[in-house]
């Protein structure tokens, strides 16, 4: 089985979130569940995208490879399961050409 291609926030995660100036992580309430969780800079940069719409895991890995990754492909797919167990994103699995990045 292939990875997703693309990921989204599912409509009832009910998500706010924080980065406080010159810091390196990010805060998010879950406010379906009422949990609150730190989310590390790549994740909460992905939480950011995923927020304004479908994400493209193409267009991340080549965000990152311009980042200066040589190998995105670990920690894009280690931050994808650690927010897919917190409800934060859901692979999306069918989806019309122009309604995401990548």
């Amino acid at each position: 089985m292939s990875p997703p291609t693309h990921w989204h926030v599912p409509a009832n995660s009910k998500l706010s979130w924080r980065r406080w100036p010159d810091e390196d992580e990010y805060v998010f309430y879950h406010g379906a569940t009422g949990d609150t969780h730190r989310l590390s800079e790549l994740a909460g940069v992905i939480m950011e995208q995923a927020l304004a719409g479908p994400v493209g895991t193409a267009a991340l890995l080549q965000w990152l490879l311009e980042q200066g990754d040589a190998t995105p492909e670990a920690p894009l797919d280690h931050v994808f399961a650690s927010l897919s167990q917190l409800d934060f994103i859901e692979p999306i699995e069918e989806i019309e050409p122009g309604d995401a990045a990548g």
